[in-house]
């Protein structure tokens, strides 16, 4: 089956959704990094055995893409596509992170 991974590194945590083909959500998981970001991703990955598509956001997701040899996805652009997607009446977003928060 294939597997589509999402993961969203901030300041504080790092958080990882798992995808099947349909969209539907397999797994998630959330983890404070205590300042070990790409640590933490490193042994997730490793820890759930996933060699899929990866998709990666948030202020430590720079830093976790390099490590990849991917482009991060800016997480304004990721949080509208998914919003219009999934929820195509919601006008607002806010979003509370560990360092900033956004309104679009």
């Amino acid at each position: 089956m294939e597997k589509f991974v999402g993961i969203d590194a901030g300041s504080v945590s790092v958080k990882l959704a798992i995808l099947d083909s349909k969209g539907k959500v397999l797994e998630t998981r959330y983890i404070r990094h205590k300042g070990r970001p790409l640590t933490v991703v490193y042994e997730l990955l490793r820890d759930l055995g996933l060699a899929s598509s990866l998709g990666v956001t948030g202020s430590a997701g720079r830093l976790i893409a390099r490590a990849f040899g991917l482009e991060p996805v800016n997480e304004v652009i990721a949080q509208s596509y998914s919003t219009r997607e999934l929820y195509p009446d919601v006008r607002t977003i806010i979003e509370m992170g560990g360092e900033d928060s956004s309104l679009f």
